[in-house]
């Protein structure tokens, strides 16, 4: 196995990922609904932190919480920008937040 100096490090791609999260201020997000075992995809604003997770704020009478109370795994795409082409794909679980600190830290990324 050789190395190539030109692919850019872990840290460069933490960088340039990071940098596309917090230029793009939309994402979409998909949820299982577990009664029809179709996927929905819902438009959100979300925010993120410097560990690349990302967070959104929803009604709790929205599809997603119903969705997510039955089956945490989501997928999410963020840059939906015509400008500059470039997206991050995320799959894996989401949680809900219910430590009041992070909580509160979250809402001031907002």
């Amino acid at each position: 196995m050789s190395f190539d100096p030109s692919y850019p490090s872990l840290a460069e791609r933490k960088a340039k990922i990071l940098s596309v999260i917090k230029d793009e201020k939309l994402s979409v997000i998909a949820t299982n609904n577990s009664k029809q075992l179709s996927p929905e995809s819902a438009l959100i604003a979300h925010v993120e932190d410097d560990n690349l997770c990302v967070y959104f704020q929803t009604s709790d009478f929205s599809r997603k919480v119903a969705n997510l109370q039955c089956n945490p795994h989501v997928s999410l795409v963020v840059g939906t920008s015509l400008d500059n082409w470039i997206t991050v794909q995320y799959e894996g679980t989401a949680s809900l937040l219910e430590n009041p600190d992070e909580i509160a830290a979250c809402k001031q990324r907002f």
